[in-house]
């Protein structure tokens, strides 16, 4: 009787990961392509897509930026979610993150010159249309920081 419970929930958990592969879902409900949603969030920006891929044992993570002045910027980096540090490329001073899993969710600390900065959390809404992302800190004139930032999935 045992064996058979046993051959059950492995065909169930193949069912399962099949039913993802075939609809392209991923595991981490962030990854994909979010784009700003500039009217629920506050920002100064002109637009933002973030495009998040999941790699073993971390993330992936695209950024590309137009600012208020229209100044387009692009960043990458590659992390794993061992809260270790991990440079971003493409930013104007060193910087870095160090990211971590939060449940289905995930957070990172970065810090620029070595100093920390910020605290970022991503969280997707249970629909899996709406990533939110709440930022605290300090900017690079030492003023505190505290953004909610809206994106779509694409």
């Amino acid at each position: 009787m045992p064996g058979r419970v046993v051959s059950v929930l492995v065909v169930a958990l193949f069912v399962a990961a099949a039913g993802l592969l075939a609809t392209g879902q991923s595991a981490d409900p962030w990854a994909g392509t979010w784009r700003l949603n500039i009217a629920k969030s506050k920002s100064n920006l002109r637009s933002q897509t973030v495009r998040l891929e999941a790699v073993a044992n971390g993330i992936r993570t695209f950024i590309d930026i137009v600012d208020g002045q229209g100044k387009a910027t692009h960043n990458e980096i590659i992390a794993t979610l061992d809260g270790k540090e991990y440079e971003m490329k493409g930013m104007a001073m060193p910087t870095t993150r160090a990211y971590k899993r939060v449940g289905r969710d995930y957070e990172f600390v970065t810090r620029v010159n070595g100093k920390v900065t910020t605290t970022s959390r991503g969280a997707v809404n249970p629909d899996g249309k709406t990533l939110t992302f709440t930022t605290t800190g300090t900017d690079s004139q030492g003023q505190p920081v505290k953004t909610v930032t809206i994106f779509e999935k694409q």
